[in-house]
């Protein structure tokens, strides 16, 4: 019988709990390095996500960006076409007629047979085509009454006053706004180094308008930088009540609804419609039937992106100018960029 060495065995004993403690130590060193890789791993897979989502959102925008250019040019050769064949306008033209939400591959598919340049769309295109959604709109602005008038000429014209007196009576807004207001005008004018005047509609909250009066306002009147007139084909009841001065607003929503049917064709017309009683009502100074200004207004959505766009446009014989534009996320009452436009 074999006897063991007595301090070899004590060394053996000493050595096992050490190989034990050194495996631990490398598992757990295994367990962190695994976990750092996948961190890593983890912040790189998440950044390439998110840098995916901003360029996609960044596309996106942009696309929408040339699609509202080009509904653009589009309604402008549309306000072009309808000065060439009329004189006048009215609510029964093409112009006047509002876009719906419709996907933008209904309109490639209906010239599909029309334009090679379409058919040759490759798939990438017919994709981004089935979803994108475009809608828009183009008002008249002289359907409205301008506030530019209020300080065009000095004193202001007691027809002008006399009409955003009855709009501010008829939707209930306090009348000592609109006198603040011309004070205001009026005393600029006077001015040595009269201030600048509002270039929006939306900076007429510096001159004496509150923004729930100026939110009131904004379906019945408009700001633009020159003196216009009301085109009477285009206004709307609340607007031929106040501009036309003394009929009654049932008066004025049965002349719409006239109107409606025979847009009138000369001042005339209307004068034929108010009866000889009202006759003088009618005014060429502050009256007309035709517009030398709109608002177009634009909607892109591609997935989760919307882009709307506004923009002042003026219409003259010659040429078609865009007096100023912007655009932003959402709708027209969000923080848009702005670009203006010279003339």
């Amino acid at each position: 019988m074999k006897h063991q060495d007595p301090q070899k065995t004590a060394d053996s004993a000493k050595a096992r709990p050490r190989l034990k403690e050194q495996s631990g130590m490398a598992l757990i060193t295994a367990m962190i390095t695994v976990l750092a890789v996948s961190i890593i791993v983890s912040a790189a897979l998440w950044k390439s996500w998110t840098l995916a989502q901003v360029e996609s959102s960044k596309r996106h925008a942009d696309q929408a960006q040339w699609l509202l250019t080009a509904a653009l040019d589009w309604s402008r050769v549309i306000l072009k076409e309808d000065l060439r064949a009329s004189q006048t306008d009215n609510l029964t033209e093409p112009w006047a007629v509002p876009l719906q939400e419709v996907k933008l591959s209904s309109f490639l598919k209906a010239n599909a047979n029309s334009s090679d340049a379409t058919q040759s769309n490759n798939a990438q295109d017919d994709l981004l085509a089935s979803q994108v959604f475009l809608s828009g709109q183009i008002t008249d602005e002289h359907s409205r009454l301008n506030f530019f008038n209020l300080l065009a000429t000095s004193p202001t014209p007691p027809a002008v006053a006399n009409a955003f007196a009855r709009l501010f009576e008829s939707l209930h807004l306090p009348q000592a706004e609109l006198v603040q207001l011309m004070n205001t005008f009026a005393s600029a004018q006077k001015s040595e180094n009269p201030p600048l005047w509002p270039q929006r509609y939306e900076n007429l909250t510096s001159w004496g308008l509150s923004p729930a009066t100026l939110a009131t306002l904004k379906p019945y009147t408009t700001w633009i930088n020159e003196s216009t007139t009301v085109n009477l084909n285009t206004a709307s009841p609340l607007v031929l009540y106040a501009t036309l001065g003394d009929i009654e607003m049932s008066q004025a929503e049965r002349l719409a609804s006239q109107r409606a049917s025979q847009p009138w064709s000369t001042l005339g017309d209307v004068q034929n419609a108010l009866g000889p009683q009202h006759a003088l009502s009618v005014n060429a100074n502050y009256h007309q039937l035709s517009s030398k200004y709109f608002m177009v207004r634009g909607k892109i959505r591609i997935d989760d992106t919307q882009i709307v766009s506004r923009s002042l446009v003026q219409r003259t014989p010659s040429q078609l100018l865009i007096v100023w534009s912007e655009h932003g996320a959402q709708d027209d009452t969000a923080s848009l960029s702005s670009t203006t436009m010279n003339p």
